[in-house]
């Protein structure tokens, strides 16, 4: 049996004929928990990396823990694989959710419904139920900076507000710490203006340049002011 799922995992896991995620995860589970090989014996006959290997199980082992939750097992299904797969490879969400290696599961029980709030349909007063906030491995991806805004963060709960409401606010906290690097890009612009540049000069150009200019005077005008 062990040599037969070993053939199959090579045919489809690593050849042509490729199995989806949850079927490959599903079998790394089954080499390493039915037949108790470690990660780098079914890496060599899977021909995967360890860490992916890794992962698969990890990601499949979290999935099966929503499967076994009383309020949302029953949304638990091998569709949501993906979620899973990033969810279990980030460290802000692993140490958000409490994931623990030993057990391979996640502890943190109470962040934990919050985080399978997200991944299931939202009640409506007609019962029809709106899509979850987080549908896609890339909304999980976007769960680091979200996590780390307490606005966001809010947003995310919030059952009025969208997925998109809170990885704005998110994000346009990350630009506002990136100003500094927009400002020397905008210099080395400018730097960069030869004198034939000037010369034909557009006057949307020069507009631009002017509200750089007197934007520029502004802040520093503020700055002098409280620093006084």
């Amino acid at each position: 049996d062990l040599v037969y799922k070993a053939i199959m995992g090579i045919r489809h896991v690593s050849g042509i004929s490729q199995w989806g995620g949850y079927q490959r995860a599903k079998l790394v589970v089954e080499l390493k928990d039915d037949f108790h090989l470690a990660s780098s014996d079914v890496a060599d006959r899977l021909g995967m990396k360890v860490n992916e290997v890794n992962r698969r199980f990890r990601a499949f082992r979290a999935l099966a823990q929503m499967k076994d939750n009383e309020e949302f097992g029953e949304f638990a299904v091998p569709e949501l694989y993906p979620v899973f797969h990033e969810a279990v490879s980030l460290p802000a969400v692993r140490e958000w959710l409490g994931w623990d290696e030993s057990s391979v599961s996640f502890t943190d029980l109470d962040e934990l419904h919050n985080f399978y709030s997200l991944l299931v349909p939202l009640p409506q007063d007609d019962s029809t139920g709106r899509e979850p906030k987080i549908t896609s491995y890339s909304q999980v991806r976007e769960l680091r900076s979200i996590l780390e805004n307490r606005e966001a963060r809010t947003l995310l709960f919030d059952p009025d507000k969208s997925f998109i409401d809170a990885a704005s606010v998110a994000k346009r906290k990350e630009v506002a710490k990136s100003w500094l690097t927009h400002v020397a890009s905008a210099i080395d612009a400018l730097e960069s203006v030869s004198l034939k540049d000037v010369t034909n000069l557009l006057v949307e150009q020069k507009q631009e340049v002017e509200k750089l200019r007197d934007l520029a005077t502004e802040i520093l005008d503020n700055y002098e002011k409280l620093k006084k």
